[in-house]
């Protein structure tokens, strides 16, 4: 019976594991992140022009956790805005560091819905080459893609059912988006097509890191830029559901998460 006793005083002692872990990524002031219910359903805030793309320097606000080798990350983006109207983003990212300049792959919607200025509703990024950017320089290796559905253009990302995935099998990674209600099947997600791929292999619905900037650990997690270019500080803010693929292995089992 004490033998008991004291293991039931010691069992609530034991720390129950932490969910991702949050980087303000080269920011003018701190973001937030509120974690309803770990590696399934988060809010973030943050601050930041963008990652990458006319910058060789990422700003933004990142939730990770490291992943070795292939996964499958999706999620539901419930949210995405700024202060200001303009087009704030928010989706998957996979860095391989958290310093500003490291490589990186993305798949984000943008708050700005409409066709404007050139952003389009989903898009996907790639650097693979440290400090590599999009405007006017070669260094952004994996170029950029733009997805607009044929049958979506000029209309509106139907939030909150607006779904996005970053899937990595080896040296290939393909974005993936889906505009249902409810969990997608396979036939509801519609793959990224390529806009510009310099240096990253043949055309396809997929980059391929030939140089291997791009190491067998990354850290995978959910982003968000503010992405207000030669504006004040602006905030940004995200609400992301129903993730999956983030959960370490004894997370993978639980059967309820985050559907806000």
């Amino acid at each position: 019976m004490r033998q008991l006793l004291l293991l039931s005083l010691w069992l609530p002692i034991v720390a129950l594991a932490a969910g991702l872990t949050s980087t303000d990524i080269n920011t003018p002031a701190p973001g937030t992140t509120r974690e309803l219910m770990p590696y399934r359903a988060y809010d973030l805030s943050g601050f930041g022009t963008q990652f990458g793309t006319h910058e060789a320097e990422c700003k933004g606000r990142f939730a990770w956790r490291e992943i070795t080798g292939d996964f499958d990350v999706w999620c539901r983006v419930a949210m995405v805005s700024n202060r200001v109207g303009h087009c704030a983003a928010a989706g998957i990212m996979a860095r391989a560091g958290t310093d500003p300049r490291a490589p990186f792959v993305k798949v984000v919607a943008h708050s700005f819905n409409r066709v404007w200025q050139g952003y389009d509703p989903y898009a996907m990024g790639a650097r693979f080459q440290e400090g590599g950017r999009l405007i006017n320089d070669e260094s952004w290796v994996g170029g950029y893609m733009y997805c607009i559905p044929a049958d979506k253009v000029n209309a509106d990302i139907p939030f909150p059912n607006c779904w996005v995935r970053l899937v990595r099998r080896g040296n290939e990674f393909t974005a993936w988006f889906a505009q249902t209600v409810g969990v997608p099947t396979e036939a509801d997600w519609r793959k990224h097509p390529f806009a510009l791929v310099p240096g990253s292999g043949p055309a396809g619905p997929a980059f391929r890191d030939i140089r291997g900037a791009l190491p067998d650990t990354l850290l995978v997690g959910l982003c968000l830029e503010a992405n207000v270019e030669g504006e004040p500080i602006r905030e940004a803010f995200a609400s992301f559901r129903e993730i999956h693929g983030l959960e370490p292995r004894s997370a993978a089992a639980a059967e309820s998460y985050g559907s806000q």
